[in-house]
């Protein structure tokens, strides 16, 4: 068996949610796998009330934790006892995740490799129920106080232990403690342990060579787990790319609608060598609308945009814009001599097939035509039509994030201070650096609307009017 040092940790909370409850009592017990070495516990004072329910299961109430420390006063003394140990816990996830917050909230970072005896249990025992409980009545573990911190943390070491003999338990604890990493493929210089030391929050990575230079840009909801997937597989594709890579380094975000849209401009202006798919797409085709002198609405597929000119979307070719033109040609009987698609002066192709009512001839009025034009605009305008942030988690529990859209689209991204506010247009433009246009970001932003409920915020002017319309 290869040694290693387990820290087996169990707290107790005000509630389930680790954004919202806090820890009332925490328990830490190191072993080698094979006994009990140390053992460290304490009362935590969560700053509020303890939900009447929770007294009930755990028997912990205000008056027990009134002089208790609170979490910043112990926390030299968990990361002490978890150092250079792997973080067990039975359902890891509950008790990691309040952790790494508390730990956030005071501004630092907590990263561990952790294993989880609930995981390791449903892999080698064949049981109806893996629940703790459970457990402890199938190894018969004596246990004084259920739902108090040391007492199962005691019995989840009694668990650990009693699993590690158990054929199969040191190839479990292996993946997950890799999280399916083979450390052979490791780029020299790198190791299991540097990729435990990322952070696992939304942000952006980047994959450097032996010169410094960016060969990749990732982006992840968990920048720990993303960084570890490129290390499982074994392709030539993959081999090659792991062997240029002497170094990796991120930038947190806090949110993944704000690491999609960094991605998405730092691919572009650093073009890395194995983000391949995103460097091909330069979106430098654009669907642009007038109205002519006949009254009639057109709409043009040009490369570079007349800024003069409304433009509607971009595309990355000019047969991709065609495409969709074809379509709306089809979808509200437009004119094809309109759309970009022929030149010349009427009849259009489509007009002898009377799938053209006539508006390359004039037979068709100018407002006729334009009622289906419309539609059609509205069908493929990516722009929006007010100015608003979007407000998201910060990269700490001190700060917030804005996402920007004004005159129609992303205007850029800033970080502030929690309880800052930018409430005008003016403020806006004075304070957010603008963005090159980039109109795959504006599709990202829709997207981000449609499938999340949004803190949005409507952007005026100083007069107070909406510049968006």
């Amino acid at each position: 068996m290869k040694k290693r040092n387990f820290a087996i940790v169990d707290i107790e909370t005000t509630g389930g949610l680790f954004k919202r409850d806090k820890i009332t009592e925490i328990a830490i017990v190191t072993s080698d796998g094979r006994e009990i070495i140390g053992e460290f516990e304490s009362l935590i004072n969560p700053g509020r009330s303890i939900p009447p329910f929770i007294t009930k299961i755990t028997g912990i109430d205000d008056d027990m934790v009134a002089e208790a420390p609170y979490f910043h006063e112990v926390a030299r003394d968990i990361v002490e006892w978890t150092e250079n140990h792997i973080f067990v816990a039975h359902n890891v996830r509950f008790d990691y995740g309040f952790i790494r917050n508390a730990f956030g909230e005071l501004g630092y970072p907590f990263n561990r490799r952790r294993m989880c005896t609930v995981q390791m249990a449903k892999r080698l025992l064949q049981l109806n129920s893996h629940s703790l409980e459970s457990l402890i009545r199938h190894y018969d573990i004596p246990v004084n106080r259920r739902h108090r911190a040391l007492d199962d943390a005691r019995a989840t070491a009694v668990v650990l232990h009693n699993l590690l003999k158990l054929e199969g338990s040191q190839r479990h604890i292996n993946k997950q403690i890799t999280r399916g990493v083979r450390e052979s493929l490791l780029p020299e210089g790198i190791t299991i342990d540097d990729l435990h030391k990322l952070p696992e929050d939304p942000g952006i990575y980047y994959f450097r060579d032996g010169d410094g230079e960016i060969v990749y840009i990732g982006k992840s909801k968990d920048i720990q787990k993303r960084v570890m997937s490129h290390f499982t597989k074994t392709t030539r594709k993959a081999e090659k790319f792991q062997h240029r890579i002497r170094s990796i380094d991120y930038q947190l975000t806090g949110s993944d609608l704000l690491a999609k849209i960094i991605e998405s401009q730092e691919i572009k202006e650093n073009w890395p060598e194995f983000n391949r798919a995103q460097r091909t797409k330069r979106y430098d085709v654009y669907i642009q609308s007038t109205i002519n002198d006949m009254g009639y609405r057109r709409f043009d597929i040009v490369r570079g945009a007349d800024t003069s000119n409304e433009i509607l979307n971009a595309y990355s070719s000019p047969r991709a814009a065609k495409s969709v033109m074809q379509m709306l040609i089809r979808e509200y009987g437009l004119c094809p001599l309109y759309c970009g698609i022929e030149i010349g002066m009427g009849p259009c192709s489509l007009y002898q097939y009377d799938r053209c009512w006539g508006a390359c001839l004039h037979e068709e009025s100018a407002d006729e035509y334009n009622e289906r034009a419309e539609l059609a605009h509205n069908h493929i305008n990516n722009r929006f039509h007010e100015d608003f942030v979007i407000v998201l988690d910060g990269r700490t529990n001190e700060e917030k994030a804005l996402v920007v859209v004004h005159n129609g689209t992303y205007h850029g991204h800033t970080f502030m201070d929690k309880n800052s506010t930018l409430v005008s247009s003016e403020e806006i433009v004075e304070h957010v650096p603008k963005s090159p246009y980039y109109p795959e970001i504006n599709t990202m932003i829709r997207q981000y609307l449609e499938r999340n409920n949004a803190e949005l915020i409507k952007l005026q002017t100083a007069d107070g009017v909406n510049p968006g319309g």
